[in-house]
């Protein structure tokens, strides 16, 4: 009896801790190139990942390892979708400007600094949001 009893308790504790990290996880299918604080990324899928404290998320391609950064969240409203990246256009490059996944965001990553021409034009911004915190779009 207290065998089944241990194991349900940690079943049940496995259980949470699934759902927890599968909230905290999206994934991204960005079909075009981009930059973060002068290095650039490939297009591609996408693993976004918030830690357990709610502290940092790591931006991750799945097919080029070294693809990959983290940064640190701040407090936010809660996302209306599982994570929003939002991308500043400008001459025709994408600058990712922020990650906003549940009730935490990332600080101001990339805006095109000394180009408010890029910056304030209406379209000049990207944003991907996620759905169902698998599959991501890129939309305007």
């Amino acid at each position: 009896m207290r065998l089944t009893f241990r194991a349900s308790i940690l079943s049940s504790v496995f259980l949470c801790a699934m759902a927890a990290s599968a909230s905290s996880t999206a994934r991204a299918d960005l079909p075009f190139s981009f930059v973060i604080k002068g290095q650039s990324f490939s297009p591609g899928s996408y693993d976004i990942v918030m830690d357990p404290t709610h502290s940092f998320i790591t931006l991750s391609n799945q097919r080029h390892f070294a693809e990959r950064v983290s940064f640190t969240l701040g407090p936010a409203d809660e996302a209306a979708a599982p994570a929003t990246l939002r991308f500043d256009m400008c001459d025709g490059r994408a600058f990712l400007r922020d990650i906003h996944m549940g009730a935490s965001i990332t600080g101001e990553l990339d805006r095109k600094r000394g180009s408010e021409a890029c910056t304030n034009v209406p379209g000049s911004t990207i944003t991907s949001k996620a759905t169902n915190g698998m599959q991501m779009s890129a939309g305007r």
